[in-house]
């Protein structure tokens, strides 16, 4: 069996270079395990798919060689050819996992691969967080518990548990009032399933009462923590439903070796009822997200960098004043960078000059506000009351429920969806679903409109449709 210390020429690929099949449909936490799982191997696999010298020298200069197998694989609908690749280079752990992909635990696991990717895609920095982070999980006096992440929305803490995520292969929920996805049931199903999957416990299913209360979570927690350290990364638990007591059903002890990172706003409103915790706060003024923010409009300038370069001429601006005006004028928040940095880039900011960019996420928002137009005929107001129903409603909307619940036509909703794509979350699917982006948009709406009157809107529509 090649061990991967130097490369062997085989003499064919052992599986064909096109497998004529559509790829299979592979849950998240199978593609994250396998990439977490794969190490090394990413050779030999490399190799025995047939990669070109010039393929496998890219793959060996990419951050994550195994991601970039797996994204090389599936880029040429070839993830069905997994299996016997595995196989054949000895990694049957692998290969069983890949064709348990939907059957078992793994069903019930949520896939959150595409946050994940989109809020990783310009993430830069955080260093000394995440090493801190390190050095808490490592403390021998912390032998498990709960490590709580708090900051101001659109400061990162999403970004920052995705990345964790993405690079650790860590068993994660990411709860969100916008998407539905708060229920301590998703949690605690999604969470023991990814458990049995990430760490190959021997179990073909879940219990019936999985969602009962945390025995589960936690018999699963003691079995996966025995071996090697785990730790479960939640995002949002703010977001996640008050049902009294911990939410999500949160247990108040973890059994030793195994830790939970959260994230949340703040901890005022949100108890949490542990044994051992400890606290973490991403602060916008602390000079490292500063930094942080310097590298994140540098990162976006490079990547654009042509048609960056002819705005910020346009602009009469240079690199650097640029970059000090947007820090200063972000307060820190990376959300505001989100919007303001493709909206210079797109040509919808900066028409007047940069000095009128307001300052911070929430001024952003009224900024925004005061420079709408008529679209499709509906005026700022009927805009936003469209984008108010996606603010109430519990889970993403198709067009035409959305133009059902506010009255409006299908076309004039479609136009004002796509006005304000940048603000918000499509889900694929047979009929295209939207979502707010942040939660962050949702509270300016909710200071803007009377939530309330939005929801009889709504109720009166649901009524004007039952027979």
């Amino acid at each position: 069996m090649p061990d991967g210390s130097a490369r062997i020429n085989y003499p064919a690929p052992v599986v064909p270079t096109s497998s004529g099949s559509a790829a299979p449909d592979v849950p998240g936490v199978v593609k994250v395990q396998f990439i977490r799982r794969l190490g090394a191997d990413w050779r030999n696999l490399a190799d025995t798919l047939g990669a070109r010298a010039d393929e496998h020298d890219r793959f060996g200069r990419a951050a994550d060689p195994s991601r970039a197998v797996w994204h090389w694989l599936s880029d040429r609908d070839r993830l069905a050819e997994l299996p016997t690749a595995l196989t054949y280079i000895g990694r049957e752990d692998l290969a069983a996992l890949i064709g348990a992909r939907g059957a078992g635990p793994a069903a019930d696991a949520i896939d959150f691969s595409a946050l994940i990717t989109e809020r990783t895609e310009e993430f830069v920095g955080r260093r000394r967080l995440t090493s801190d982070l390190w050095d808490t999980l490592a403390d021998p006096s912390f032998r498990s518990g709960y490590v709580i992440v708090t900051g101001e929305p659109g400061i990162g803490k999403t970004a920052l548990l995705a990345n964790l995520v993405q690079r650790h292969g860590l068993v994660h929920h990411f709860n969100s009032v916008l998407t539905g996805v708060t229920s301590p049931e998703r949690f605690l199903r999604n969470i023991c399933a990814q458990l049995v999957v990430a760490h190959g416990l021997p179990y073909s299913r879940l219990p019936d009462d999985v969602t009962t209360d945390s025995a589960t979570l936690l018999r699963l927690l003691g079995e996966a923590a025995r071996t090697e350290r785990v730790i479960v990364a939640v995002d949002a638990l703010d977001e996640a439903t008050d049902g009294g007591g911990n939410r999500l059903l949160l247990p108040p002890a973890l059994p030793p070796n195994s830790y939970m990172v959260l994230t949340l706003r703040s901890t005022e409103g949100v108890p949490l009822y542990v044994d051992e915790h400890r606290k973490m706060r991403i602060d916008e003024r602390d000079p490292e997200n500063v930094s942080d923010v310097r590298e994140l409009i540098s990162a976006f300038l490079a990547r654009h960098r042509a048609v960056m370069t002819a705005r910020l001429a346009e602009l009469d601006i240079d690199r650097a004043s640029f970059v000090a005006l947007l820090t200063d004028r972000s307060e820190g928040n990376f959300m505001y960078l989100r919007h303001v940095l493709r909206g210079v880039r797109d040509c919808t900011l900066g028409g007047d000059g940069l000095d009128s960019l307001p300052e911070g996420l929430k001024k952003y928002y009224e900024h925004l506000e005061r420079q709408l137009g008529v679209v499709h005929g509906a005026p700022p107001e009927r805009q936003l009351r469209i984008l108010a129903v996606l603010a109430i409603w519990p889970e993403p909307l198709d067009v035409a429920r959305l133009a059902g619940f506010t009255g409006e036509s299908l076309g004039t909703t479609a136009a004002v969806l796509r006005r304000w794509t940048g603000f918000l979350n499509p889900v694929d699917g047979e009929a295209p679903r939207f979502a707010l982006y942040h939660a962050s948009f949702r509270d300016f709406l909710a200071e803007r409109l009377d939530l309330a009157d939005v929801r009889a809107r709504i109720a009166a529509s649901i009524e004007d449709r039952l027979p």
